[in-house]
């Protein structure tokens, strides 16, 4: 019987370990269904040319709470660690669902 050598996870680098997500700087892997409603993708247009919460909320005539309440329903439905708006803006930009009607 032939001892096979572990191969490294680029993702962890150590042969024999788990993957721990996805590959830092590259977005999440797509989803079969649609993460955002009109609302929400919104709201993330805004969030993307720089607006605050509060502009947004303005903007759209909705709570502040709301703003952060859908933004955090994207975060959790894609994986991402609350306030890595860098990854949630990384996603954003290479996906779908921003040309979605």
């Amino acid at each position: 019987m032939a001892h096979r050598t572990p191969q490294a996870d680029p993702r962890h680098g150590r042969p024999g370990h788990p993957a721990r997500g996805p590959l830092p700087g590259h977005p999440p892997a797509p989803l079969a269904r649609p993460v955002t409603t009109a609302r929400t993708r919104a709201v993330m247009g805004l969030r993307a040319i720089g607006q605050s919460h509060a502009e947004i909320a303005q903007a759209l005539g909705i709570a502040t709470r709301t703003v952060g309440k859908r933004l955090a329903a994207v975060y959790e439905a894609l994986g991402i660690p609350p306030g890595e708006s860098f990854a949630l803006g990384v996603w954003w930009a290479s996906s779908d669902e921003r040309h979605r009607e």
